[in-house]
């Protein structure tokens, strides 16, 4: 490791000799041209790159939104037991099929209709009872008086 450091250091390329860092190691030697400030383009994306990052990531609040939403629809969603519950309360298809065996067609219905006496018909039935019935009363009357 000590050949990749001295290959470099600034002393390897024939420059002014390099400061040591904290830990000893020689501090690396950039190019003149990255400390013009015409060419910053990689300090420009890095800078870049970073504030996208940081405008990507979420903060606390974002977070403490985030668990109350989900909070929420957690009180909202039904537990297996709720679901289980339900269950047992629904028809089977085996319900539903004796439930259909016992209901009527729309045939059976029209034969029982025509089968059934309407109201107006049951209305006009009464009304000719009731002419007999006056009928049958004068009649009987005018018997009376004939035989009295």
């Amino acid at each position: 490791m000590s050949d990749v450091n001295n290959q470099n250091s600034c002393k390897s390329r024939g420059q002014s000799d390099a400061q040591l860092n904290t830990d000893a190691q020689p501090d690396p030697c950039y190019d003149k041209m990255m400390a013009e400030p015409k060419d910053n383009n990689l300090l420009n994306f890095i800078a870049t790159t970073i504030e996208t990052m940081r405008d990507q990531m979420a903060t606390k609040d974002d977070l403490v939104k985030i668990e109350t939403k989900i909070e929420r629809l957690r009180d909202q969603m039904a537990t297996k037991e709720d679901l289980a519950a339900l269950e047992d309360r629904m028809a089977t298809k085996a319900d539903l099929a004796a439930l259909e065996d016992r209901m009527a067609t729309k045939a059976d219905l029209a034969a029982l209709e025509d089968r059934m006496a309407t109201k107006i018909d049951v209305a006009a039935i009464r009304a000719d009872v009731e002419q007999v019935q006056v009928r049958l009363d004068s009649i009987d009357r005018a018997l009376v008086r004939v035989w009295v």
